[in-house]
C-alpha cells in the first residue's frame, strides 16, 4: 500500500507535463499561428543537452543513456530526408526499428543499475545502445527486407493498431514495456523509474509523428524534461530524506524548524539497547529494526512529523500543540511500538522462524516557551527529558 502511494505521488508530477503536452498537441494549430512551433526543435535539443549535462554531473547513468537514446532517435528522425534521399525505404526502417528499439532499452534501463560513466559497464551499456543504430544502418543500407517484414510482421488481432501508426511487434512490445516498467516503479518507487514509464509512452506517441517536426518534437521535449525532472526529484530526495528508513532526514528536520509558529512542541526518540541488540543479532536486523520504528513514528496522530535525527534518534515536531497534547500521542505510539513483534528471517526455508523480538523507544517532550524560544533549545530540552525517561527505567515518555 505504502508502494502505491509512493506511485501515485512521484509519478504525478510526470502525468502533468504528459498532461500539458497533450493539451499542446490539441492546440498545436494556435502554437503553430503564434509562430513558437518552429522553435521547438530547438527545444528538444537543449532539453537533450541540459538534461544530459546534469546526469553527467549528477552521476546519473540511467538518466544519461535514456537521454542518450532519445538523442539518437532524435537525430536520426530529423535528419530523416537526407538519409531517405539515399537509402530506399529508410523511413519504414527507421519508423520500425525505433519503435521496437526504445521500449525494450527503456526496460533494460529501468533494471540497470547506476554506474560511473568512464568504468567498464557504463562504456558497455553505452556502445550497446549506440551500436543499435550502426546496425539499423547497416541493415537498411543492406536492404535487408527480412528484417522489415520481420518489424512489421502482422501477430495482434485485427483492429488492435487502427489508431497507432506503430507494427503489430512494436505495439506488442510497447505494453509488454509498460507492464514491467509498471511493475518495478511498484517495487521499487523511485523517481527515474515513473520517468521511465511516461517516457515509453511518450516516445511511441511520437513515432506516430515522425513526418510531423512540430509535433514529434513537442513529444521528444516532453520525454527529455521528465527525465530531468526525475533527476532533480532524486537529488532532492537524497539530500532531505533518510535512505535507509525512507523517512524525512534532518535536513529536512531543520527546513521544518524555520516554519514553525510560536506554539510547537519537539519530541526526541531513542531505541532503548539499540547498541546491544545490533551486536547481539546483527547490523541487517538493526537496519529492519530502524524501518520498523521509523515506520510506527509515520504514524503517530495529534499532527506529528516523524523525522531520523541519527544513529537510533528519531525527532517528532508537532506543530501547534502543547507538550502535555503531544505526551499522549507519543505515549499511543510508544506502546504500539513496545507491542509490534519483529520477526528475525529465517536463514533456511526447513528451518522454523525465531521468536518475535519486541523493541522498546523511550521519549522526551519539549515545548516552545519564552525561556525556550528557539527550536535547538527546546531540542536540547526533549533530549533532557528523554535522558530522564532512561535514567527512570526506559520504555516510557518523559515531559520537561
Amino acid at each position: 500500500m505504502k508502494n502505491v502511494r509512493l506511485f501515485i505521488t512521484r509519478a504525478l508530477p510526470h502525468f502533468v507535463l504528459f498532461g500539458l503536452a497533450a493539451t499542446a498537441l490539441y492546440h498545436i494549430r494556435d502554437i503553430r499561428a503564434l509562430g513558437f512551433s518552429g522553435d521547438l526543435h530547438v527545444y528538444a535539443f537543449l532539453a537533450i543537452g541540459v538534461g544530459m549535462l546534469m546526469s553527467f554531473h549528477f552521476q546519473r547513468s540511467r538518466s544519461f543513456l535514456s537521454l542518450v537514446l532519445l538523442a539518437a532517435a532524435y537525430g536520426l528522425v530529423m535528419q530523416n530526408a537526407w538519409f531517405s534521399g539515399r537509402i530506399l525505404y529508410f523511413d519504414s526502417y527507421a519508423r520500425g526499428f525505433l519503435s521496437l528499439m526504445i521500449p525494450l532499452n527503456l526496460v533494460l534501463i529501468s533494471f540497470s543499475k547506476e554506474s560511473g560513466f568512464m568504468t567498464p559497464k557504463g562504456i558497455g551499456k553505452l556502445a550497446f545502445i549506440l551500436a543499435q543504430f550502426g546496425i539499423l544502418a547497416y541493415l537498411a543500407l543492406m536492404q535487408e527486407h527480412r528484417f522489415l517484414d520481420l518489424l512489421y510482421f502482422e501477430i495482434l488481432p485485427a483492429g488492435w493498431t487502427q489508431f497507432t501508426a506503430l507494427s503489430d511487434v512494436a505495439l506488442l512490445m510497447t505494453l509488454i514495456a509498460i507492464f514491467i516498467i509498471t511493475g518495478r516503479s511498484l517495487m521499487a518507487a523511485t523517481h527515474i523509474n515513473f520517468a521511465l514509464l511516461l517516457t515509453v509512452v511518450t516516445a511511441q506517441m511520437a513515432i506516430n509523428f515522425t513526418d510531423r517536426v512540430d509535433v514529434f518534437s513537442l513529444f521528444i521535449l516532453t520525454a527529455s524534461v521528465m527525465i530531468t525532472l526525475s533527476m532533480l526529484s532524486e537529488s532532492y530526495y537524497l539530500a532531505y530524506y533518510d535512505e535507509l528508513t525512507g523517512i524525512p532526514a534532518r535536513r529536512a528536520l531543520l527546513s521544518h524548524f524555520a516554519k514553525l509558529g510560536r506554539r510547537y512542541s519537539i519530541a526526541m526518540v531513542d531505541i532503548d539497547h539499540f547498541k546491544n541488540f545490533n551486536d547481539t543479532h546483527g547490523h541487517d536486523v538493526g537496519d529492519d529494526v530502524l524501518k520498523l520504528v521509523a515506520s510506527r513514528l509515520t504514524e503517530v496522530t495529534g499532527g506529528g512529523k516523524a523525522y531520523r535525527y541519527g544513529g537510533e534518534e528519531f525527532t517528532v515536531v508537532f506543530a501547534g500543540t502543547s507538550k502535555e497534547e503531544a505526551a499522549q500521542h507519543l505515549d499511543a505510539i510508544r506502546e504500539k511500538i513496545a507491542q509490534t513483534p519483529y520477526y528475525k528471517p529465517a536463514k533456511s526455508k526447513t528451518k522454523k522462524a525465531d521468536k518475535p523480538i519486541f523493541v522498546n523507544v523511550s521519549i522526551g517532550v519539549a515545548e516552545r516557551d519564552d525561556k525556550a524560544s528557539e527550536p535547538s533549545t527546546v531540542m536540547k530540552r526533549a533530549d533532557d527529558a528523554l535522558y530522564k525517561s532512561k535514567k527512570a527505567g526506559r520504555n516510557r515518555v518523559t515531559v520537561a
